[in-house]
């Protein structure tokens, strides 16, 4: 057991929260059934002069052809918002998740926005996409955005799913926030209401976790916590996990593998160059991205193939879970 620090830092870059969206993961025809002919999954107020990260990893479910995405919608009918794009990057199909993850955080934006407002001139009426994908069949959308919010004073980020369809991008402005009468719908991926799973949607206050390992201590496991009273908690160390805020309207809510958060590792003998990343949960080929040397990349490790590395010129790396990827990950320096 070891104790992380939070911190709203990484890369030089204060990050105000990062905005995750996985619960409901399967979309199905019965959340496309509304005028807008779709949902939103997040409405978020936005704070002027902030940074915000937000990562969304969807299954299509409903047999339609559908956008998935997330955009900005300006609430005021006098004032523009202005966006900077400063990373991002989007997938699609099974196992996309490392690779998104790794391109994502090797990307490198200056995608400066107007976000006009909502007004009955304006085609979108105050809405602008920011990233998204048009998907038909059951496939998989998988995508992470980095964004700075320059000005603007009744904005509101929205992760959203909306049938395809002439002036989709207004429509998806029109949608609702999923609500409490949606998560008792039968999913059909899985015959079940989508409200016996657990939702992971929800605003993060800090993006990321760092440890300093104690001497004699070369060894953590994590990236994996537990449900108390309907909340994600520690299942292994202390200060891990943390709940989410603007959550969906289901009983079992956090981030159960951390996913999208970044983790830091240092441990400071000299010599503890080698390190070992042995998942634990499963002995299934896992995908990881990690930043080795100061350069972010995609690993493979099992339980009965660990992957090892050696670090150079220090003795810290950074670890990020991607979506489709278990957790429980023990974590060995060691000096050879």
């Amino acid at each position: 057991m070891v104790i992380f620090t939070k911190s709203k830092e990484y890369d030089g870059t204060s990050i105000e929260g990062f905005i995750y969206v996985n619960g409901m993961e399967n979309i199905g025809a019965n959340l496309l059934d509304t005028a807008a002919y779709g949902r939103a999954f997040t409405i978020i107020p936005l704070v002027a002069g902030k940074i915000y990260e937000c990562e969304f990893y969807e299954w299509n479910y409903s047999g339609q052809a559908v956008h998935i995405g997330v955009g900005v919608k300006n609430e005021s009918v006098t004032t523009p918002g202005s966006i900077k794009i400063l990373k991002k990057d989007i997938r699609t199909g099974s196992g996309c998740g490392s690779i998104m993850t790794t391109a994502f955080m090797q990307s490198n934006f200056n995608i400066q926005l107007t976000i006009p407002p909502r007004t009955t001139g304006n085609p979108t009426q105050g809405f602008t996409d920011l990233l998204s994908a048009l998907v038909s069949g059951t496939t998989l959308v998988n995508g992470r955005i980095c964004f700075k919010v320059n000005s603007g004073e009744n904005l509101f980020i929205k992760v959203y799913c909306v049938k395809d369809q002439t002036n989709w991008e207004k429509y998806a402005g029109w949608t609702n926030l999923i609500s409490a009468e949606d998560v008792q719908k039968i999913e059909s991926a899985i015959g079940q209401p989508y409200n016996n799973s657990l939702s992971q949607t929800g605003l993060y206050q800090h993006i990321r976790r760092h440890v300093e390992l104690p001497i004699g201590n070369n060894t953590v496991r994590f990236a994996l916590g537990k449900i108390e009273n309907n909340q994600v908690v520690d299942r292994y160390n202390i200060d891990e996990f943390e709940s989410p805020i603007y959550t969906l309207p289901f009983p079992k809510n956090g981030n159960l593998g951390d996913y999208g958060i970044v983790y830091t590792f240092y441990y400071p003998v000299a010599d503890a160059k080698y390190v070992a990343v042995t998942p634990q949960q499963v002995d299934i080929v896992q995908k990881y991205t990690m930043k080795i040397n100061g350069i972010w990349q995609t690993f493979t490790a099992s339980k009965s193939n660990p992957f090892s590395f050696e670090l150079i010129g220090g003795n810290s790396f950074w670890f990020v879970l991607p979506g489709g990827s278990y957790g429980d990950v023990e974590i060995m320096f060691k000096t050879k």
